[in-house]
């Protein structure tokens, strides 16, 4: 699946450059989640009866986590931000969701240097230099970004329905598919038919971790 993933990627056009981050950043994620069962499993290794399942059970969670961040990433830089926008609005999905969407990379840095102003404001606050103290206090950002988050998007929904008399009403549009794109979903739904098809049902669902 990971390899059938990155081929049709690279066969829509995709930089295999802008693959290459976010799949090293989600797998070193990914690994770093499963290091306790990798350990584990290594501690065991000297022992009768090691249960190789264990291994496997490993390598598909990091597959999974990393395949879904190259499916997101792809879909993305083939797209474009704002023709995703535009396909949710054109098949009728909640106004709500399209909103979130279209403010989403907007507030990316917004919320960025809240969290830089508020680190900023503990550290000058602590008296000691130790790190872990200052680990210890910095991790209180986390709680106050979450409700900084909440009440941003609580006085920015109000503002956009004041100003606008049908914010509660989604705007919809008429839309035909073409050849081209029944070929490009049988294309994305082949590979996951084949798998179900060959692994899912005969064997029935691959273990979680």
């Amino acid at each position: 699946m990971a390899i059938s993933s990155i081929s049709f990627l690279l066969a829509l056009g995709v930089e295999l450059l802008r693959l290459i981050k976010p799949f090293t950043v989600a797998t070193s994620f990914a690994l770093i989640v499963a290091l306790p069962a990798i350990v584990n499993d290594l501690y065991k290794l000297g022992l009768p009866g090691i249960k190789y399942l264990v291994i496997y059970q490993i390598v598909a969670f990091v597959l999974r986590v990393s395949v879904s961040t190259l499916a997101l990433v792809g879909t993305v830089s083939y797209l474009g931000w704002m023709n995703i926008v535009r396909a949710f609005i054109i098949l009728r999905m909640p106004s709500f969701l399209t909103r979130s969407l279209m403010f989403f990379l907007l507030y990316i840095p917004i919320m960025a240097r809240e969290t830089v102003k508020m680190l900023a404001a503990r550290e000058v606050r602590l008296i000691k230099s130790s790190r872990s103290e200052t680990w210890r206090i910095l991790s209180t950002v986390v709680g106050d970004l979450i409700l900084c988050s909440i009440e941003r998007s609580h006085r920015l929904g109000m503002a956009i329905e004041a100003r606008s008399p049908g914010a509660r009403y989604s705007t919809t549009y008429a839309f035909t598919l073409s050849k081209r794109d029944y070929i490009i979903l049988m294309v994305i739904l082949t590979p996951f038919i084949i798998y179900v098809t060959l692994v899912v049902i005969p064997w029935g669902p691959t273990p979680m971790l």
